[in-house]
């Protein structure tokens, strides 16, 4: 199965690559640092992600995340062309949330 998907993930043209690694690795740094801040006492700024967080536990926030890339796969996989702007218009955003918690833990 990691084959397969490693294998998709390689045939993408470089700058969609790229921009796909970028989602990936911001969706695991935002987690983390969701994680972190809500250890240290900070509460969540989304007030639905909060409840959710609250009654499902960091788990959920995956879950959110996840039903997104699913989303956004299936909106890539019909419309290829904009790949690299369906991966941007997920990643930046998060990146932004990441820089947020950074600057609030920090």
């Amino acid at each position: 199965m990691v084959a397969i998907a490693t294998g998709w993930f390689r045939n993408l043209p470089r700058r969609e690559r790229d921009a796909w690694g970028l989602v990936f690795a911001v969706f695991a740094a935002d987690v983390a640092l969701t994680y972190a801040g809500l250890r240290l006492g900070l509460a969540e700024g989304n007030p639905l992600m909060a409840y959710a967080i609250g009654v499902g536990g960091i788990l959920t926030l995956v879950f959110a995340k996840t039903i997104v890339l699913v989303v956004a796969g299936l909106v890539r996989y019909r419309r290829p062309e904009d790949g690299t702007a369906i991966a941007l218009g997920v990643a930046i955003p998060w990146l932004l949330a990441v820089a947020i918690n950074a600057i609030v833990i920090a």
